[in-house]
C-alpha cells in the first residue's frame, strides 16, 4: 500500500514554508507522493453543482497555481511522486498544459502524476473560456 498527503496550497495554512516543511517530511518518512489540486477562482457569490447552490468554503478563497505549487515541491525533494489531483483540463489550452506538464516532468525526473479533469464551475469556465484556443466561440 503507498500512502501520500496534500500539500497544504489553500486557504490560510497555503505558504511557501508550509509546502515545502510537508513536501521535505513526506519524503522523509517515506510517503510515496504529494498532491495538489486546481481552483481557477473562488466566487463571492453563489455557485451552482447538480441543481444545488452554495457558497464556496474558506480554503477555496486562495488557491495556488498546482504546476508551480509541484516544481516548488520538486526542487526540495528528489524522490516522492508529485500529482495534481486534479487540474480541470478543460480551462486550459491544451497545447500548453501537455507542455507544462511534460517540462516538470522532466525537471522533475519523471515524478509527475497528471491527473486530469473536465471541471464544473460554470464561473470558471466563463473565465477560462476556451477562447483563443482556435475553437471559436464556444460557450460552457
Amino acid at each position: 500500500m503507498k500512502f501520500g498527503l496534500s500539500l497544504p496550497t489553500g486557504g490560510r495554512y497555503a505558504s511557501p514554508e508550509a509546502i515545502a516543511q510537508i513536501a521535505e517530511g513526506a519524503e522523509r518518512i517515506g510517503l510515496s507522493s504529494l498532491w495538489t489540486f486546481e481552483r481557477l477562482l473562488s466566487p463571492t457569490g453563489l455557485v451552482s453543482m447538480g441543481g444545488q447552490e452554495f457558497l464556496m468554503v474558506e480554503p477555496y478563497n486562495t488557491v495556488y497555481s498546482p504546476l508551480e505549487v509541484l516544481g516548488f515541491a520538486a526542487a526540495k525533494t528528489s524522490r516522492i511522486r508529485l500529482g495534481t489531483s486534479i487540474i480541470s483540463a478543460l480551462l486550459h489550452n491544451p497545447a500548453a498544459l501537455g507542455r507544462s506538464f511534460a517540462t516538470l516532468d522532466r525537471l522533475s525526473g519523471g515524478r509527475i502524476v497528471a491527473g486530469l479533469g473536465q471541471g464544473w464551475m460554470r464561473e470558471e469556465f466563463e473565465a477560462a473560456g476556451p477562447r483563443g484556443w482556435g475553437l471559436g466561440s464556444t460557450r460552457c
